[in-house]
C-alpha cells in the first residue's frame, strides 16, 4: 500500500507498506543426488538391478518424494519519504526504511520402514530440524541540494547527503534425532537434542558531497567525494574515501558541429568519467574470536574456550578504481541511436584468504588486502526503428560487449587460488 500526503505547498510525505507471507515445500531438484531428475536421467531402459525401481539408477520417485523440507517466510517492509522545499532552489529529502523478515525452515526425515536406511544415519531413526532466522534492516537516507545560476550561462547544483544502513540477523537452530514416532515429530520428543544460536550485526555509514556545474545546458562537469565507515573494518582502520569526477559535452549544440552539415545526427554527447567504489568485508572478518568446546577434567565433561577466527585488525575495504569514456548519438530524427563505452577498471587491496600463522594456534584462513584485479572492455548498443506505422511499430536493438579479466597480482600472499563446488576444478594464478 502507498499513501501520499501533500501536507503544505512545500512539504509532501509518502508512506509505503508491504506485507507478504509464504509457505512452500521444496523437493530435491536440479543436481541433487537423491532427486527424481538426476536418478531418472542416469537410469537405463529395461534395467533389472536398480536398487529401488527399474529405470531409476538410485532413488525411485516415491522414495525421493519422502523428502520433507518446508519453508515459511513472513516479511514486512515500511518506508517513509519526506520532501521539503523551503525555497525554490533549496531542497531536502529524507527516507526512512525498515525491512523485517522471519524465516523458518523445517526438515523432517521419517523413520525408515524398509530396513535399508536409504537416507543414512541417524535419519533412518527419524530426525527433525528447525532453522529460525529473524533479519532486520534499517535505512536512513538524507540528501539536500542547492540549485543556483551563478551567471547567465553557468548553473551550479551542489548536493550533500548521509546514508546509514544497519543489518541484524539472529538465528536459532534445533535438531532432534531418534524420534519415538513419526507423528510425534517434535525436537523435545527426540532421544538426542542439540541446539545452536548465531548473531550477525553490521552497520555502514556514508557521507557524500557533490558539485555539478552546467554551462549553457551543453557542458557539464561533476566532482564528488564519498566517505564511508563500516563495522566490518579492522580496529586499526577507520574511514575510506572515494572520489569521482565526470565530464559530458553535448557537442551537437555547438555552432561548429552544425557547420559540418551532419544532417543525419540529431544529438551527439561525449562523456568521460572517473570514480572509486568499495566493497566491505563480511561481518567479523577482522575480529579475532574464540568459541566454546568440550574437554575432560578427571571424570567430568567441562566446557573449554578454543580458537575460532584469527582476524585482521588492519582489514579494509577492497577498492575499485575505474575510468570510462564514450559517446551517445541520436540519429535520423530519433529513429536510430548509438551508445559506445570503453571502460578500464582496477581493483586494489582485493580481499584474499591466506593461512593463519601456525604458531598462533589458529588453523584456518584469514582475509588480507593484497590482491589486484583488472577488467577492461567495450560496450556497444545500436538501436533503431525500421518501421513506423499508425498501427505497427518495430523497434530493434543490437548489443556487443567484451571483457578482459586478469588477476594482476597476489603480492606474495599465495601462489594460486584453487576452488570448486565438488572438487578443485578451478585454478587461478597471477596474470
Amino acid at each position: 500500500a502507498n499513501f501520499d500526503v501533500q501536507a503544505t505547498p512545500k512539504l509532501d510525505v509518502g508512506v509505503q507498506f508491504s506485507y507478504t507471507r509464504t509457505h512452500s515445500q521444496q523437493p530435491l531438484n536440479n543436481n541433487a543426488s537423491d532427486g527424481i531428475n538426476r536418478n531418472g536421467m542416469r537410469g537405463r531402459a529395461r534395467a533389472t538391478r536398480d536398487p529401488w525401481e527399474p529405470g531409476f539408477r538410485g532413488f525411485s520417485p516415491w522414495l525421493s518424494n519422502e523428502y520433507d523440507d518446508q519453508n515459511r517466510i513472513e516479511r514486512m517492509t515500511i518506508g517513509l519519504t519526506g520532501n521539503w522545499v523551503p525555497l525554490e532552489w533549496f531542497r531536502h529529502r529524507l527516507t526512512l526504511g525498515l525491512d523485517r523478515m522471519s524465516y523458518r525452515e523445517t526438515e523432517f526425515f521419517r523413520q525408515d520402514t524398509t530396513g535399508r536406511a536409504p537416507w543414512g544415519q541417524p535419519e533412518d531413526e527419524g530426525t527433525i530440524s528447525h532453522e529460525l532466522q529473524a533479519i532486520h534492516r534499517w535505512t536512513v537516507d538524507y540528501s539536500g541540494s542547492v540549485d543556483r545560476d551563478v551567471t547567465e550561462g553557468l548553473n551550479s547544483l551542489f548536493s550533500a547527503g548521509v546514508q546509514l544502513n544497519a543489518r541484524t540477523r539472529r538465528g536459532y537452530f534445533a535438531v532432534g534425532e531418534r524420534l519415538v514416532a513419526n507423528n510425534l515429530n517434535l525436537v523435545s520428543g527426540a532421544a538426542t537434542r542439540t541446539a545452536d544460536e548465531e548473531l550477525v550485526e553490521q552497520t555502514s555509514l556514508g557521507v557524500y558531497l557533490q558539485e555539478q556545474l552546467g554551462w549553457r545546458d551543453r557542458l557539464f562537469v561533476t566532482g564528488a567525494l564519498r566517505i564511508d565507515d563500516n563495522s566490518a573494518f579492522g580496529s586499526a582502520f577507520n574511514l575510506v574515501y572515494y572520489p569521482k569526477a565526470s565530464l559530458s559535452w553535448l557537442v551537437s549544440e555547438e555552432s561548429f558541429f552544425r557547420d559540418w552539415n551532419l544532417g543525419f545526427a540529431d544529438q551527439v554527447k561525449l562523456r568521460l568519467a572517473y570514480g572509486q567504489a568499495g566493497n566491505a568485508p563480511a561481518p567479523f572478518s577482522a575480529d579475532r574470536t574464540y568459541t566454546s568446546g568440550q574437554g575432560v577434567s578427571g571424570t567430568d565433561l567441562v566446557n573449554t574456550l578454543i580458537t575460532s577466527e584469527y582476524g585482521n585488525p588492519d582489514l579494509a575495504a577492497e577498492t575499485g578504481i575505474e575510468w570510462e569514456t564514450g559517446f551517445d548519438a541520436s540519429l535520423l530524427g530519433g529513429r536510430a541511436g548509438i551508445e559506445f563505452t570503453y571502460y578500464n577498471q582496477r581493483t586494489v587491496d582485493a580481499l584474499l584468504e591466506i593461512p593463519d600463522p601456525p604458531s598462533t594456534g589458529y588453523t584456518g584462513d584469514h582475509l588480507v588486502n593484497l590482491g589486484e584485479i583488472s577488467n577492461t572492455g567495450v560496450e556497444l548498443l545500436l538501436t533503431g526503428r525500421p518501421i513506423t506505422r499508425r498501427n505497427f511499430v518495430w523497434d530493434a536493438s543490437l548489443s556487443l560487449s567484451t571483457n578482459r579479466n586478469r588477476l594482476v597480482a597476489f603480492n606474495g600472499a599465495r601462489d594460486e587460488v584453487v576452488f570448486g563446488s565438488f572438487a578443485d576444478v578451478q585454478r587461478h594464478r597471477e596474470g
